[in-house]
């Protein structure tokens, strides 16, 4: 009885710590804890992707937002940054395939301006893209993003409000994809389109950030062309 006693007087971990422990720290044991090691880490690698592709989560960032009517902040940050290239490509992809070539050659004009400024208005009196469509050669206007007009000898891309205000890396990305090709060996004209009523009302503070992000989307085309970029101011709603 008394050894007994002293048997369960010793302290469990006293007597299968150190056999089970020097047994399983064997050499040949090794791989498989490695192995099970990577597969975790796998998986954790795994989950954290799928919760960043949903949430838009990255590590060292807060995923702070402000809260914009409309969702609007949030689809500006998330812009595709192909999105500006594939409205190109659904451009060309309905004229015909003789004279895509030709447009090459044409004038190019990159018209800008707040919403109002008068860009479409701009763009009907001085380019005849609705005859051009009744000839099978037709503009592309149906994406809020990007409109394309095709003149007799002049293409014309509009810049509407929502892309021109976008200061987002991939609004700059999405920019960069759609002139490199186009402009690095020919120059475009920019048009910026200005109400000119309205400018004698508008707050100094509205009219300075215009201007700036006005001068963001000419910086990138200039430094996709070799040459400088020549800008036109065209005042509107002038009659």
């Amino acid at each position: 009885m008394d050894a007994a006693k002293d048997v369960l007087a010793i302290p469990a971990k006293d007597i299968l710590a150190k056999p089970y422990v020097s047994h399983y720290l064997k050499w040949e044991y090794w791989p498989y804890y490695l192995a099970a090691l990577f597969v975790a880490a796998l998986l954790l690698l795994l989950v954290f992707l799928v919760l960043r592709r949903r949430t838009g989560f990255a590590p060292g960032r807060l995923n702070i937002r402000k809260h914009v009517p409309g969702g609007l902040l949030d689809k500006q940050e998330h812009m595709p940054r192909s999105s500006l290239k594939k409205a190109w490509k659904r451009f060309l992809a309905q004229i015909p395939r003789n004279f895509r070539r030709a447009i090459q050659t044409y004038r190019a004009f990159i018209v800008m301006g707040e919403a109002g400024s008068g860009k479409s208005v701009l763009i009907d009196n001085f380019t005849d893209w609705r005859g051009q469509a009744n000839r099978f050669y037709p503009s592309y206007t149906v994406d809020p993003l990007l409109q394309i007009y095709l003149g007799t000898r002049a293409l014309v891309m509009e810049i509407p409000a929502p892309l021109l205000n976008n200061t987002f890396r991939q609004a700059r990305i999405a920019l960069l994809k759609l002139w490199k090709p186009l402009f690095e060996k020919r120059e475009a004209t920019v048009v910026v389109a200005l109400n000119g009523p309205a400018l004698l009302h508008e707050l100094p503070e509205n009219a300075r950030k215009c201007a700036q992000v006005v001068r963001g989307k000419i910086n990138i085309l200039s430094n996709v062309q070799a040459g400088p970029v020549k800008v036109h101011i065209a005042l509107t709603h002038m009659d």
